[in-house]
């Protein structure tokens, strides 16, 4: 895996983008964990617009049905920022919808989830769909581990 990436770094660096690799697969998988994952800003701070017009929360899950909230081809930025779709997405957040998971009596919901920390991106990856209600793969009270997944796909 590290050899495959030195392969795609200077092409990577010439598009104006920087790769954070890991240095060995050792320092990759301690790497995974909740309490070191950035927030998730494509809902609250801005919107990803699609080369088609679809509005969707994270570049990563791209023409993902299940994320897209909104298309500027048929809609303002302003309809599409204010959509029931939007509101549908923002409301699987709730603590009410992580009743029978570990999440819901978890003393660092406020923090894990109401931070922004859940990523429908690992939770797609990970559980093959989206999934409401379920822990990020990220968090050790997940019953599957992101760590777990990366570790049985590299090695």
């Amino acid at each position: 895996l590290i050899s495959e990436l030195d392969e795609v770094e200077d092409e990577v660096m010439e598009r104006g983008t920087v790769l954070h690799r890991p240095k060995s697969i050792e320092s990759l998988l301690s790497g995974l964990s909740i309490e070191g994952a950035p927030g998730c800003g494509g809902i609250t701070l801005g919107m990803i617009v699609l080369p088609d017009g679809k509005v969707t929360i994270c570049e990563r899950l791209g023409t993902n049905p299940d994320f897209i909230y909104g298309d500027l081809s048929k809609q303002s930025i302003v309809e599409a920022w204010n959509s029931d779709r939007i509101k549908e997405i923002l409301a699987t957040f709730d603590r009410e919808r992580f009743k029978g998971s570990p999440c819901y009596s978890c003393k660092e919901f406020d923090k894990c989830v109401g931070a922004g920390k859940l990523c429908y991106f690992r939770i797609v990856a990970v559980y093959g769909g989206m999934k409401v209600g379920v822990p990020d793969p990220l968090c050790p009270m997940s019953p599957v581990k992101l760590r777990d997944v990366v570790r049985d796909k590299i090695i």
